[in-house]
This record gives C-alpha cells, sequence and structure tokens, in this order.
C-alpha cells in the first residue's frame, strides 16, 4: 500500500499519471493524498491543518510506504519531525527543507544532478543520506558520465527534476521495493539484487554456465592454446 503526497507530482499526480500507472502495474496499491497544496519555495512552513490533513489520510489508509516528489518532500520533513510517520518513505527529488533523515527509518532518496528546481551537489546529498541510520537510506544519484574525448558530450545524461530514468527498467518500482524490504535486507543491497532480475533468461543461464568465479572460468580453460592464424604465430600477435 502506497500513499503518494500529490503535492509534487504535477501532471504525474493521479491513477491515470505515468508514475501512478508504473506502481499500480508493479502490483502496488495505490493512494494519493491531494488535501495539501503545493508548498511555495523557497521557504516553506507546513501549518497545523495540513499536517493533520496528512496524519489523517496515513491513518485511513494504513499505508506501507510514504512517497513525496518535489515540492511534497516538504511535507515528509514535516511528518518526521512531528513525529507522525516513521514508516518507509521515497523521496523523489531531495526538497531543501530535507536536511537530515530520521533515525531508524529506511528512506530512498533520488536525485538527478541536472535538477535545475532543487541543485544539490553529490556531496550535500550524501551528507543528507549519511545523517538517517547505516544501513537504512539510500541515494540514487543519476548523474552525467565521463567525456569520451575532448569537446565530446557525455554519453550518458544525469537526470533533471522529472527524474526521467525512473520509467526505465522497472527502476521506480524497484526503489518502492528497496525502501519495504525487510529481513535484515537494506534498501542498497535490495536494490543491487534486483539488478539480476532486468538480465535477459538467455543472459542469466550463460553466467550460470560460465560461472563468476576464477575457479569456475578455469574449467572452461583449454589445456593446450588453440593453432594460430595461418602465416602467424601467437608470440607476434601478442606482442611477445
Amino acid at each position: 500500500r502506497v500513499l503518494a503526497v500529490g503535492a509534487g507530482f504535477g501532471a504525474e499526480r493521479g491513477a491515470g499519471s505515468r508514475l501512478g500507472s508504473l506502481l499500480e502495474g508493479a502490483g502496488f496499491q495505490m493512494f494519493w493524498c491531494d488535501t495539501v497544496p503545493a508548498p511555495t519555495p523557497p521557504e516553506f512552513s507546513a501549518e497545523p491543518h495540513h499536517i493533520e490533513a496528512l496524519a489523517a489520510d496515513i491513518r485511513r489508509t494504513a499505508p506501507d510506504v510514504l512517497v513525496c516528489c518535489s515540492f511534497g518532500g516538504a511535507y515528509a520533513a514535516a511528518l518526521w519531525r512531528a513525529g507522525l510517520w516513521r514508516g518507509p518513505t521515497v523521496l523523489l527529488n531531495a526538497h531543501p527543507s530535507c536536511s537530515s533523515l530520521p533515525k531508524d527509518v529506511r528512506v530512498v532518496v533520488a536525485h538527478g544532478s541536472r535538477d535545475a528546481v532543487f541543485p544539490a551537489s553529490r556531496r550535500r546529498l550524501e551528507a543528507m543520506v549519511a545523517s538517517g541510520s547505516p544501513g537504512l537510506a539510500l541515494l540514487h544519484y543519476t548523474a552525467d558520465s565521463g567525456q569520451p574525448g575532448p569537446g565530446r558530450p557525455p554519453v550518458r545524461i544525469g537526470d533533471g527534476h522529472t527524474l526521467d530514468s525512473l520509467l526505465e527498467r522497472d527502476t521506480l518500482p524497484r526503489l518502492v521495493d528497496a525502501a519495504l524490504a525487510g529481513g535484515g535486507v537494506g534498501p542498497e543491497l535490495h536494490l543491487v539484487r534486483s539488478w539480476r532480475e532486468q538480465l535477459s533468461q538467455a543472459r542469466r543461464c550463460a553466467e550460470e554456465w560460465l560461472g563468476l568465479l576464477p575457479t569456475s572460468l578455469r574449467r572452461r580453460w583449454s589445456p593446450e592454446p588453440p593453432p594460430p592464424p595461418p602465416g602467424r604465430s601467437w608470440r607476434a600477435l601478442l606482442g611477445g
């Protein structure tokens, strides 16, 4: 059961939105809180009646995880300060009011290096996540890749405020799963384990046949090298 704070989702709010449809398609039961307005940046002080409205929706829906996006993250911070929510939380964009995370709460934060609404350095984001309990907080940060050559653009472009990469490869549902994971498994380990699910069956079978350890790879080595191409030698080909 997912409770999404509608403020901050913009056009992505509601059951017919891309984010809502993605989570519902992954099997989550979605509830939307539309009783609070989007906070006005940059300063925001949550009104008591807004926090009470959120608390009422939490009591009504009994969610397993709270999802906040953009300006809605300010409400998550207000709920933490008021002690009204201590359950798993997913923050899509790190709102400036979320300068630290509560202890003993599972929190997943997704942020892009090209976020022009809430620009934040990776150092600040990592410090924010480190303020939570060890093993319970995860930063999913999408940044530009290195440049392949002088004057050439990056191969991979970091996310902006809309976090478009979360719509690919079931990334958003996997982040919500990571926040919910139990059994002594932290969000980071759960997300890493989910990577294997993105591989094709053929790839997984090939990896199992080949093996992933040096001892497994040695079983496939030939005791004698194959013959070199006609008229050549391995020493010349390998520069020996």
